[in-house]
């Protein structure tokens, strides 16, 4: 039986999901897990508890069950079934499922094997047990380790003394008793928590930035801790409760209501999910969710639009436009607020209203200029204010009378006006006078504004001159009219006076005139007239004639007859007007005065480098008719005329040194002025290289040498002429150096071809290179001249090179219609002359045989042989004269000549047989 006991002895199992362990004393020798129960008269539960120190360290003490002992001599029994000891009870819902500890154990049955007292471990489903004995049977030291699983479903453990004899237990000795120490038990509690997640007062509702999150949770065996989380976010707000884990319910049963304050400042606005979870002892979840609202973020206002224009208004009502929006997913615009304020800031108050579309109508306090600004409020909090809306302006005021200007005067123009302001000492509201009505004639003014400002000028149009009356009546700034009047009377004349012009001397304005000119001006005015201002007044107070000479400021002549001398010399223009009494002037009237009393002058500017042909003068002259540069060489009594150019005041020429002999030449300009002065400008300027009369040597530009070969040939030495086989492309070069020898490059040069007697055309163009070089391929063609030429520039004369002579032979084919006959007979030879080029009727051919005697090839057919336009020909000969069998050769050749370019040419050989 020892031996069994021992195989039940185990390492203790770590907790998990669902079980708890149990100590049954705590470390200071209290049992907190065992409870005595049963017939207390004959059972004894000895609780101590009491700590032991072993070999392996500090180890919690133990509980003893017994049954009580009578007195020496007396042997009263226990009835059957006595029974009790300690017993640790599971919390309801949890079953015990595993006990370890360290005991020993004796009772009747274990130790003479007869009914008796019986004592041991019971559970709630099963008898009295100790590991799988029916009874314990160990007794005394050293305690046996244990590790027993109760009867599924136990929920009590009992370390029990029973009697199990029907005829009692004596009690004479002891002779039963159970010991357990080191007790531990598995406490399997596979119920969740409850959580009471209703008692959240906001849940439902909108919050801001932070919640008071609640939860109550309950359960059998006891809540360790609370907690939450969002959207399955951290762990938030844990509440760790207090466990005993020396008692059967370690935790406590019911938290109650537990708050904690959570931040939600981070979260996006919008729907959110709050989990409430619970553990109990057994270290079972439970978990509840709520939805949660958040909106951190305020409503704002983006754009505030007064609907209603800036202007004064005469009614008390304005509409503004709202623009105003909660973040997504937020609760949402729920008001719209408002400030209204004079527009200094003072006489503020405030207003609001649900109506969240946007639009907002007011009225303002009082006269006057006023502004608002708005913000907008959500379920939870409201947003900043905006800025201030434009101006809201009001006013009821009526305006008093109006003052109109100008009147018993002579007003003029086409268009005749009269000035307007508010009388002294009448009413004006705070939005002033926009203007005036105004009406002419016997009508009384409207409420229409027709001159704005205060003051204001009212333009009355083209009134009939006379006398008439004009009414007015003053507007305020939001369109209310006064009820009084004003009116006055005007005298208008509209048309401007007439000026005329006489000039001494007589003359065109365009002709210059070599002598000082007056202009005698005189106006005229048919009504309001052209007398002067009064004594005392003012020039222009009166009627005058105003005149400015050249852009000068314009001067004042009263009345309207004045005379202007103008004797410097100059193209001048007077501007002229005149005003009459009513103040209508005339259009401006431009008199042009050209006076030029001198010849022209000048001196030639200094040959430029850049442009070495040509001459240029500056002219001292406000108009030059003609110019004409003059060369003579020097030993030669006639000068040669070149015509100038003419721009502002100066004159050029280009010397035209290609054509003209080389040698030193004197120079002028001779130029004749407008006013028909003639002068000689025939002198440098100073600093420039003539000395005295002015003088130039040709050529003034460079000269060049231009020089050409055939590829492979030197420019200096090589042939003019070169013989190329139709069809073959020709290469051929060319250098370009100035009469120093220095070599151009990056000079443009034209390579040209010229084809019979034809006109010389443009090749190509190519540009040289650092040598001054150029090298060209010519296209296969007929025979021909090339030449290159460099054009002329601002610097140089330009260049033509030699000829050179490309010699392209004519080229035939030849063919026989028999290659032998008889003598007698005739054969036919036809054929074709190749490259094209030929004359529009064709041209004479030569047909050719071989003489072997003589050893050279003479003509055999000459008369009357021709191709024709594309070059097809064809001949027959008769041999009359073979004997024997002779082979003759034959071969055609084309000629040369002028209207078809090629040189002499042949065809191939071809023989005929001939039997005599």
């Amino acid at each position: 039986m020892l031996a069994l006991a021992i195989v039940l002895v185990g390492a203790a199992a770590s907790a998990h999901a669902g079980t708890y362990t149990v100590a049954a004393c705590d470390a200071t020798g209290i049992n907190r897990a065992f409870q005595p129960y049963g017939d207390t008269s004959f059972i004894v539960p000895e609780g101590g508890c009491k700590p032991q120190f072993t070999g392996s360290g500090f180890q919690p003490g133990g509980l003893r069950v017994r049954h009580n002992v009578n007195a020496p001599g007396r042997t009263a029994t226990a009835p059957l079934f006595t029974s009790g000891g300690f017993r640790a009870q599971a919390p309801a819902g949890a079953t015990i499922t595993r006990v370890r500890g360290a005991g020993t154990s004796f009772d009747d049955m274990g130790s003479s094997s007869a009914d008796g007292w019986r004592a041991g471990i019971a559970d709630s489903v099963g008898g009295l047990w100790c590991g799988f004995a029916a009874s314990c049977a160990w007794a005394g030291p050293p305690m046996l380790g244990l590790d027993l699983t109760p009867h599924a479903g136990a929920t009590q453990i009992d370390l029990s003394v029973t009697c199990a004899l029907w005829t009692g237990c004596l009690r004479d000795r002891l002779r039963a008793a159970v010991n357990l120490d080191a007790i531990l038990i598995d406490v399997n509690d596979q119920a969740d928590p409850s959580l009471d997640a209703n008692n959240n007062g906001w849940s439902g509702g909108w919050n801001g930035s932070a919640i008071n999150a609640a939860v109550r949770a309950t359960d059998g065996a006891g809540v360790r801790r609370t907690w939450f989380r969002i959207d399955g976010g951290p762990d938030l707000g844990t509440t760790n409760f207090p466990c005993d884990s020396y008692a059967m319910t370690p935790c406590p049963g019911d938290t109650g209501t537990t708050t904690t304050a959570i931040t939600t400042s981070g979260l996006a606005d919008g729907q959110h999910t709050l989990a409430l979870y619970a553990e109990d002892a057994g270290f079972n979840h439970s978990v509840a969710t709520l939805a949660l609202k958040v909106d951190n973020n305020p409503p704002v206002v983006s754009a505030v639009q007064t609907v209603t224009s800036a202007a004064w208004h005469k009614t008390n009502g304005f509409d503004l436009a709202i623009t105003a929006a909660d973040p997504a997913g937020g609760s949402g615009l729920q008001s719209i607020g408002w400030d209204l304020c004079r527009a200094d800031g003072s006489a503020c108050s405030q207003g609001n209203t649900p109506d969240r579309s946007g639009s907002v109508h007011l009225g303002v306090p009082g006269p006057g200029e006023w502004k608002a600004r708005f913000w907008a409020a959500d379920a939870v909090q409201s947003g900043a204010k905006s800025d201030w809306s434009g101006p809201l302006r009001f006013d009821d005021t009526v305006p008093g009378l109006a003052a109109i200007g100008n009147g018993e005067a002579w007003i003029g123009g086409t268009d005749a006006h009269v000035s307007l302001s508010l009388a002294p000492g009448q009413a004006r509201g705070p939005s002033g006078i926009a203007g005036f009505a105004v009406s002419v004639g016997a009508a009384a003014p409207g409420t229409t504004v027709a001159a704005s400002g205060d003051p204001a000028t009212a333009a009355l149009g083209a009134l009939a001159e006379g006398t008439i009356a004009v009414k007015a009546r003053a507007i305020s700034g939001s369109g209310i009219p006064a009820t009084a009047v004003a009116s006055t009377t005007l005298k208008v004349d509209h048309t401007p006076p007439v000026i005329t012009v006489e000039r001494d001397p007589d003359g065109a304005e365009a002709d210059w005139i070599g002598t000082t000119t007056r202009i005698a001006v005189h106006a005229t005015d048919a009504l309001s007239g052209m007398d002067p201002a009064s004594a005392g007044m003012s020039d222009s107070s009166g009627a005058h004639i105003s005149y400015a000479v050249d852009g000068e400021s314009f001067k004042i002549a009263r009345g309207g007859d004045t005379t202007i001398a103008i004797a410097a010399s100059g193209d001048h223009a007077v501007v002229l007007r005149a005003t009459d009494l009513a103040g209508n002037t005339s259009r401006d009237s431009i008199v042009r005065v050209r006076v030029d009393r001198t010849a022209p002058k000048g001196v030639l500017e200094a040959l430029d480098p850049a442009q070495p042909r040509r001459l240029r003068a500056t002219i001292d002259d406000l108009c030059v008719r003609s110019a004409t540069l003059e060369l003579r060489r020097r030993g030669a009594s006639g000068w040669t005329s070149i015509e100038a150019a003419i721009e502002e005041n100066h004159v050029w020429a280009d010397v035209p040194d290609e054509r003209l002999d080389e040698g030193t030449y004197d120079v002028r300009f001779r130029v004749e002025d407008c006013a028909g002065n003639d002068g000689l400008i025939d002198r440098f300027a100073a600093g420039a290289a003539s000395v005295g009369r002015a003088s130039i040597r040709l050529p003034l530009r460079s000269k060049l040498d231009l020089r050409t070969a055939f590829d492979g040939e030197d420019v200096l030495r090589g042939r003019s002429r070169h013989v190329v086989r139709m069809g073959r492309a020709v290469r051929m070069h060319a250098r370009l150096a100035g009469m120093d020898g220095q070599t151009l490059a990056g000079r443009t040069l034209a390579v040209q071809e010229r084809v019979g007697l034809g006109e010389w055309r443009m090749l190509a163009t190519r540009v040289t290179d650092e040598a001054g070089a150029i090298a060209v391929e010519l296209r296969p063609g007929p025979s021909r001249g090339i030449r290159v030429v460099a054009a002329p520039d601002d610097l140089t004369v330009g260049a033509i090179s030699r000829t050179l002579h490309v010699a392209v032979p004519a080229r035939a084919t030849i063919a026989t219609d028999r290659a032998s006959l008889r003598n007698g007979h005739s054969v036919t030879f036809s054929g074709r002359v190749l490259g094209g080029f030929l004359p529009r009727g064709g041209r004479e051919l030569e047909l050719q045989g071989y003489n072997p005697l003589r050893g050279r090839w003479q003509p055999v057919r000459t008369t009357g042989l021709r191709c024709d336009g594309v070059g097809h020909w064809r001949a027959t000969y008769r041999f009359t004269a073979t004997t024997g069998t002779v082979t003759y050769r034959f071969r055609l050749r084309v000629p040369p000549r002028p209207d078809h370019p090629f040189a002499d040419g042949y065809s191939r050989a071809v023989t005929v047989k001939v039997r005599g």
